[in-house]
């Protein structure tokens, strides 16, 4: 398994509970530690919307994970239920603690994390080896060839593919208590009433839990390129008070939904590969795509390799279903938020209403005039 991220790891588990020996499974990964200070949502079957209603949520609540869970790995999460009216629920965990704790049940299982060890496309990889890939946003490596992005399909007309998307994320240092800057409870989309017209900013989505203080910001496509002068506009509408200037690190993700010619197939040395999440997909739009849709792939698409010679095969037909609908979808938001200043929640669109600063929904039907004319 190339990378050792959630995806890497939650597949890895999933070959094991299907019976493979744990000293035949392990894990690359080329950081040293778990480092990334990110926390993503993870999403109950109701509001999983890209992920065709899979319950991700459930599955790693079945592996142990459990709310308010263990210290040791700050397994501390924020729990949203009924976010949905309908009983949907998402948890949001930090990545880091969510990969220490995956990396320490494969561990005690027998199988083998190695850090510090990137895959390279020129290690042999002995016969009958299953290659899984799974490396976040680098090019997946032994030539895997990737499509351009999908174009956006409405009534009418389909839509050259969204130019590429620049999204930041940005780190605020908390305060010595351990807490995260006071800050309002924000509408995401509300910043872009006062923000789109002079920073070219959408929405701004907050991660400020248990002392992990992450915002990420989206911007409208060729919108200039985004300096100090926009993000402190952001953080002067969600932080209570402004003022002082806060202390900040931001890093920018350049994203375009891209899809794998194939998520299965075989490499030199009659190996089998399969790929999963971020490696399937610039997931970067929305922080936990690629991770919902790697959980997908490890519970219901992993047992098809179970079945003999036509396992591959089939995983192939099952996956490249999912991660089409997925990239079709992801392609949807970019062109509608970010080109057409829609708001999109679940499959339905809402226009900003700038007088009135207030949503006004907007039929499908409707969507291709509007964008035409903004």
């Amino acid at each position: 398994i190339i990378g050792g991220g959630p995806a890497g790891l939650i597949n890895a588990l999933s070959l094991l509970s299907l019976g493979a020996p744990a000293a035949s499974v392990s894990v690359h990964e080329k950081r040293g530690a778990p480092s990334r200070d990110i926390w993503f949502d993870v999403a109950s079957a109701s509001v999983n919307s890209l992920v065709a209603g899979h319950d991700s949520l459930a599955f790693l609540l079945s592996l142990g994970l459990l709310p308010g869970g263990h210290d040791l790995f700050d397994l501390r999460a924020a729990d949203h239920p009924d976010v949905d009216g309908r009983g949907g629920r998402i948890l949001t965990l930090p990545c880091a603690a969510l990969e220490a704790f995956l990396a320490m049940c494969l561990e005690l299982l027998g199988a083998r994390v190695s850090r510090a060890d990137p895959a390279r496309p020129e290690d042999p990889l002995p016969p009958g080896t299953l290659l899984i890939v799974a490396t976040g946003t680098a090019p997946p490596p032994f030539d895997i060839p990737s499509l351009p992005p999908p174009s956006v399909h409405t009534p009418s007309k389909d839509w050259a593919p969204p130019s590429p998307h620049a999204t930041l994320i940005v780190t605020l240092p908390p305060l010595p208590s351990g807490a995260c800057p006071p800050h309002h409870d924000v509408d995401p989309y509300a910043v872009g009433f006062d923000l789109f017209g002079g920073h070219g900013v959408t929405s701004a989505f907050k991660r400020f839990f248990h002392g992990h203080c992450e915002l990420q910001i989206f911007f409208a496509l060729g919108a200039p390129p985004a300096g100090e002068a926009a993000i402190d506009a952001v953080l002067s509408q969600i932080l209570s008070p402004p003022s002082p200037k806060p202390s900040y690190t931001h890093r920018r993700f350049e994203v375009l939904p891209r899809r794998l010619e194939r998520v299965a197939g075989s490499v030199g040395g009659g190996s089998d590969f399969i790929v999963v999440g971020d490696a399937a997909l610039s997931a970067h739009y929305r922080l936990g795509i690629g991770v919902n849709l790697a959980v997908m792939a490890a519970e219901a698409l992993l047992p098809a390799l179970v079945a003999g010679g036509a396992g591959i095969a089939a995983y192939e037909r099952e996956a490249s279903a999912v991660y089409e609908r997925a990239e079709l979808a992801m392609a949807r938001f970019i062109k509608l938020e970010s080109e057409c200043n829609l708001v999109l929640f679940e499959d339905e669109a809402f226009r900003r209403d700038f007088e009135t600063r207030t949503y006004e929904f907007i039929e499908e039907e409707d969507i291709e005039r509007w964008c035409l004319s903004y």
